[in-house]
């Protein structure tokens, strides 16, 4: 595809970030009847601060709104009290005596430390592994997650991994820096190690190379970010990264271009600006609303080794709730990068992390450029259900886990993908690049409590091939 075409549709997408950025909310219709929010009163929050319940609410104490207003504000509230991810269930009851209204918000506080072992796959998805079902990528581990640290939403995590990769990390994210949290730091360090690690990209899949005896690749990072939130759905993010990376001298003679020019150690710092408007109704499953995120990563500031790549990526999604049970969803993912020739641990296109082709995830496409669109039409078979574990002891962990909610859907779907490489050393050797790649298929998307979602898939591809597979993360 050639460059005027990537150049096109970032600039549109760009466009519609500057639009949404700077356009003021639209005003709801008026109404005659005014309402004076007379008080909030907060119950169920034992750990969590008031302030940090209050920031999440769009009026205060004092404020006089319309009465067409109220039901529209506290849905808001709701949503933005679940998606903080300190609660399980918001509960918001209304009293209203001669226009005077009491609100009362009832939470129900999630379980905050997880000292727990973990069981994850090497692979990049569960059912890439399943393809494979080598049993020496599994890792094996201990997460030890504090959230909502000294009551004030702050996130400390320490955890390690051992077997197919060895990994070490430390952080402490969301410390806020004001009361009226608009500014918080966050810092990461992270080091890993492994004995058998990707190099190159052959007949659409990714080649690894593993010896036993030695690591063949480490990786050290340590990263600094700052956050702005402006309002309660709008962040902007800014991170400092240094990063140290080391592979065995096999790897640089299979890939001379694995950190460019035959090396096999290389230095960098890293600075990537961040804007998001987040308005779903729902982080982890969302039914409604819309999702913009726009990054601009520049990888080598002219210090250290610096392979000196700008990289421009954004997405959007838009859910739309039609009622009687039917929602629909569409996604767009684009990257521009402005450098044609990228070392190989940097020239990542489709298959990677959030970039996927439904029914590609046993492929990846490298390159500099790309686009992925996914489409999505769902039908509720369950809606969402609570049930209380009356076999569950109340007294276990404070009663958190007596109570559970569930939901289940049914989905059609249809994805497109496009990406741009310009050459390797195996050029001629993968036929997905440069090429339009489109799936479709069904699926059934298990959604419950502390944000898990459970997807059983079917899909087809562009050749033909078709597969089942599992994923643990929402479609769009």
């Amino acid at each position: 595809m050639p460059k005027k075409v990537f150049s096109l549709l970032l600039c549109s997408v760009l466009l519609f970030l500057f639009y949404s950025y700077s356009a003021k909310s639209q005003p709801l219709s008026p109404v005659k009847e005014l309402l004076y929010i007379e008080s909030i009163v907060f119950s169920g929050n034992k750990k969590t601060h008031n302030n940090i319940i209050s920031r999440e609410i769009p009026i205060q104490k004092g404020d006089t709104i319309v009465s067409g207003q109220l039901a529209d504000i506290l849905n808001i509230s709701k949503n933005n009290l679940l998606n903080t991810k300190l609660f399980n269930y918001v509960t918001i009851d209304t009293l209203i005596v001669n226009n005077r209204v009491t609100i009362t918000i009832i939470l129900e506080e999630r379980w905050y430390f997880w000292p727990i072992p973990s069981l994850n796959f090497a692979d990049r998805n569960f059912s890439t592994w399943m393809n494979s079902k080598d049993w020496r990528k599994i890792i094996y581990g201990l997460d030890l997650e504090k959230n909502n640290f000294r009551g004030r939403n702050e996130v400390m995590n320490f955890s390690f991994s051992i077997g197919y990769n060895e990994q070490f990390s430390l952080s402490y994210n969301d410390l806020y820096l004001d009361k009226k949290r608009h500014h918080s730091i966050g810092i990461y360090n992270t080091y890993l190690r492994r004995k058998q690690t990707s190099v190159a990209v052959i007949e659409n899949r990714l080649q690894e190379l593993r010896v036993d005896e030695t690591y063949v690749f480490e990786h050290f990072e340590f990263s600094l970010k700052y956050t702005y939130r402006h309002k309660n759905h709008n962040w902007h993010t800014l991170f400092l990264s240094l990063n140290y990376s080391q592979i065995a001298d096999t790897i640089a003679d299979i890939n001379p271009n694995y950190f460019g020019t035959g090396k096999t150690n290389i230095r960098f710092v890293s600075l990537i600006y961040s804007a998001t408007q987040d308005l779903r109704d729902s982080k982890s499953y969302p039914l409604s609303g819309s999702y913009t995120n726009f990054i601009i990563r520049q990888s080598g500031l002219g210090v250290l080794d610096h392979p000196n790549i700008l990289l421009i990526k954004s997405r959007f999604a838009k859910y739309w709730d039609f009622g009687n049970r039917v929602h629909a969803a569409t996604a767009v993912n684009l990257q521009k990068s402005f450098s044609d020739q990228k070392p190989f641990f940097l020239d990542k296109a489709i298959g990677y992390k959030y970039d996927q082709i439904r029914g590609y995830e046993y492929y990846v496409v490298n390159g500099s450029d790309f686009f992925i669109t996914k489409a999505n039409l769902k039908f509720t078979i369950i809606p969402t259900k609570v049930k209380l574990l009356n076999f569950f002891p109340m007294n276990w962990f404070n009663g958190k886990f007596k109570k559970i909610h569930y939901a289940l859907y049914a989905n059609i779907f249809f994805d497109t993908g496009y990406a741009k490489k310009y050459g390797s050393i195996y050029e001629n050797r993968n036929s997905f690049e440069n090429k339009l790649l489109y799936s479709g298929g069904i699926g059934l998307d298990f959604v419950t409590y502390y944000d898990r979602v459970l997807r059983f898939e079917y899909s087809i591809i562009h050749n033909g091939e078709s597969g089942f597979f599992v994923h643990f993360l929402a479609p769009i």
